[in-house]
């Protein structure tokens, strides 16, 4: 496996993952498949642009882009100190690989070297027991619940709050 940053160059692959992401297990993000099927590969290209304040890195399998991760920092001065984790999905095949805990791994590698970046936030649909558990292991902490977060095919769905002190302020 070799994980590092996607690029433009991989907007094609990022693309055609996180579409499947969005079929397979569509309460793990706030967007849906019938909204980004139809979006132009541009906002894709968006997502891939790397800068001090956002990131998507990968894993790949032979060449196969098979788990990806994106990191947002807040831009705002009372909350740059403050990142969150979003859009992360494995390949159902590679969970339980090491896949998805190595990126998780390289993108906090890279997170901590940001120099102001104290905190990262990630949400995590209640009932997804296993990427709770997954989270837990690397050390986030939960911290709260918002209730009724998603909306999807007429059922809510809470979201736990979790965080990682990643430098002491």
């Amino acid at each position: 496996m070799t994980i590092r940053f996607l690029d433009i160059n991989d907007v094609y692959d990022f693309r055609e993952l996180r579409i499947k992401g969005l079929q397979t297990d569509p309460t793990a993000f706030g967007s849906t498949y019938d909204r980004e099927i139809n979006l132009p590969l541009e906002k894709f290209e968006e997502r891939l642009k790397h800068s001090p304040n956002q990131f998507t890195v990968g894993c790949f399998h032979r060449n196969k882009l098979i788990c990806s991760a994106s990191f947002i920092r807040h831009s705002a001065d009372k909350f740059k100190h403050k990142g969150m984790i979003v859009a992360v999905y494995c390949e159902e095949e590679y969970r339980g690989s090491g896949a998805a805990k190595k990126t998780i791994q390289f993108l906090l590698t890279n997170a901590k070297k940001l120099p102001g970046l104290e905190i990262l936030h990630i949400t995590v649909v209640s009932d997804n027991i296993r990427a709770k558990h997954f989270y837990t292991n690397i050390g986030f902490q939960k911290y709260g619940q918002e209730p009724r977060a998603l909306f999807y095919k007429n059922r809510y769905y809470d979201e736990d709050l979790m965080y990682l002190e990643i430098q002491k302020g």
